[in-house]
């Protein structure tokens, strides 16, 4: 207050004794009121605190909820992609075996069934579709043309009517036609028997079509409910077609104007790939297609088809945004930076890469800004700037296998260890030892935990899950004796043994 508003201030001592005296004068009327008065302020900070305790727990109501509707959002997100597989234990089930199949290759057939083929304990090349979730055969078809020196193999085209499609090589001679009708040779020269595409229906392995092809040097791949069919000719050039597999139609085909010619003695070879809807025939020369057959890229080794310092074959990967990288294998004196490019075109005037492109079994997208590469000179790992090119991270100098990227982890099997680095910087989150390694350097998850083969002293070959977030053990359950392979297909664990096929978990 300002000076003038001084005023002279008495100080009065409050002793007990004033203080009781003072209570027992107060009127009856008053102590009531002060009563009723702390009651009713009671009451009101316990509705407050009743409102603020039900506002409390329906936020945290909510927050449960949204965390576990995220949480379902994700396993079923998860449970979409290829390479997942269903929920697994430690009591690892054995749901069917089939004996005497250790022969056989797969492939997944629709949403339910799974395609074995190949040759069986008698030598008898044969396909049988089996039930994924009782191991139940539903038919089997032979194939009694393919000799002992012949192949089979057979892919799944999901359409409304679903087939089977077999590339069947017989492994048979036959008499070479003229040199005035293609080239090939004299009269009385044998040549290889052409390849042949089978199809099964799938209802019944039923075969609804043959269709011959102009030579045994090919192979196929799905292209939707169409067939992708590459094929070294007589004449040395290449051919790449796309199919209707019902009347062997082709919707468009191409024919290389040179004939293919590789580094080594060898004969050329040329095999299909479709990669976020391009496809891919890979070879000496590697060409791209548009599945409208639009010619997107051609790709030769540098300094020629014969370099030897080019490489031996080319790798070309179609990345999520349509981009190509590129890059030649085998090559001598090559470093880091001579491998390869990501390019838009085929002009290979992108950013340098220093190793093929590691793709992940299980990518769940999280990390889509980070272009993982596998050097094969140096081992390890080495992540880029997916825009860019800039070298983000370095990890590791012994040989990567497979690997999954779960929620920005890069979780790979490097030698005798799991180890999972964050995506983006490279920081190592954790290590898991694998004392008696992991020969196949598999590693594989069911969404919730990750899962890897080893061996154990005590127990044989046996599957340990981890925590994706930390790395601790969950469990560890033994696989069946003898194992030799482990596929996931339609999101089941399928065992291969030295004479059996099995599906666990």
């Amino acid at each position: 207050m300002a000076r003038g508003q001084l005023q002279q201030v008495h100080l009065i001592e409050v002793t007990e004794t004033d203080r009781d005296d003072r209570a027992r004068t107060r009127p009856d009327s008053a102590a009531g009121a002060d009563r009723s008065d702390l009651r009713s302020r009671l009451i009101r900070a316990a509705r407050r605190w009743w409102v603020v305790a039900v506002a409390s727990a329906t936020v945290l109501a909510l927050g449960l909820l949204v965390s576990g509707l995220l949480a379902r959002q994700r396993a079923d997100r998860l449970a979409a992609l290829p390479g997942v597989l269903a929920p697994l234990d430690r009591s690892l089930p054995e749901r069917w075996r089939l004996p005497a199949w250790g022969w056989g290759e797969l492939a997944a057939v629709g949403d339910d069934d799974l395609l074995v083929f190949g040759r069986d304990a008698r030598g008898a090349v044969r396909a049988t579709l089996v039930d994924s979730a009782t191991g139940e055969q539903s038919w089997s078809a032979s194939f009694p043309e393919v000799t002992a020196s012949g192949s089979l193999r057979c892919i799944s085209l999901p359409d409304d009517d679903a087939r089977v499609v077999c590339h069947v090589v017989t492994g048979a001679w036959v008499a070479a036609p003229g040199a005035g009708d293609s080239g090939a040779g004299d009269v009385g020269d044998e040549v290889a028997e052409p390849a042949r595409l089978v199809v099964l229906a799938t209802a019944t392995g039923r075969r609804t079509a043959t269709h011959s092809l102009r030579s045994d040097n090919s192979a196929i791949a799905a292209a939707g409910s169409d067939v992708v069919v590459t094929e070294v000719l007589p004449d040395g050039r290449a051919s790449v077609a796309l199919r209707d597999p019902v009347s062997g139609r082709a919707r468009w085909s191409f024919r290389s104007p040179a004939v293919l010619r590789t580094p080594s003695a060898g004969p050329a070879w040329l095999y299909p790939v479709v990669q976020h809807g391009v496809v891919i025939a890979n070879g000496p020369v590697t060409w791209a297609f548009a599945l409208d057959g639009t010619v997107l890229g051609e790709w030769h080794l540098e300094g020629g088809d014969w370099a030897v310092r080019g490489g031996w074959g080319l790798d070309v990967t179609v990345l999520a945004d349509g981009r190509f990288a590129v890059g030649e294998a085998g090559g001598v004196g090559l470093s880091d930076e001579d491998y390869g490019t990501v390019s838009a075109t085929d002009a290979r005037d992108g950013f340098a890469i220093p190793g093929p492109i590691l793709e992940p079994l299980v990518d769940d997208g999280s990390a889509g800004d980070v272009l993982l590469t596998a050097p094969a000179d140096r081992g390890g790992i080495v992540a880029l700037d997916a825009a860019t090119g800039e070298v983000l991270w370095a990890a590791g100098a012994a040989s990567w296998g497979s690997a999954l990227v779960l929620d920005r982890r890069v979780i790979v099997v490097a030698g005798r260890g799991l180890e999972a680095f964050d995506a983006r910087s490279g920081l190592m989150l954790w290590t898991v030892d694998i004392p008696m390694g992991n020969h196949a350097k598999l590693v594989l998850t069911d969404g919730r935990t990750v899962l890897v083969p080893r061996f154990d002293p005590d127990r044989g070959a046996v599957l340990t899950a981890v925590d994706p977030a930390d790395g601790r053990e969950q469990w560890t359950a033994a696989l069946p004796a003898r194992v030799s392979r482990l596929d996931v297909v339609q999101g089941r664990l399928i065992v291969t043994t030295g004479r059996d096929l099995a599906a666990v978990g």
